[in-house]
């Protein structure tokens, strides 16, 4: 039998191995735990349009996809975190005369 998984406490984050166990589209309050945030601060951060990934309105429901979830935590396809972008090339500085 394989092990049972140690319950999550409130207000808890989901881990990396919850989220990848995670259904490709999930609803907004289950994308929310793995920001360790409830219901209604999904909703209401979703509403400011300040939640941390995109979502998507299908309907009257509002949905996540598990690789919008994984990219915005830096989080591989794997698992492992994912390679560090590079950063953007320095922009030439304008002088003020």
């Amino acid at each position: 039998m394989p092990p049972r998984k140690q319950p999550r406490k409130r207000g808890q984050a989901l881990s990396v191995e919850d989220i990848r166990d995670l259904p490709a589209v999930v609803i907004l309050a289950m994308a929310g735990k793995a920001w360790g945030l409830g219901r209604n601060a999904a909703y209401e951060l979703n509403a400011a349009g300040e939640f941390p990934c995109d979502v998507l309105k299908l309907g009257e429901r509002y949905k996540v996809r598990k690789s919008s979830i994984m990219t915005a935590l830096g989080i591989g396809a794997d698992g492992a975190p994912a390679a560090a972008l590079p950063e953007p090339a320095a922009q030439p500085s304008q002088a003020v005369a």
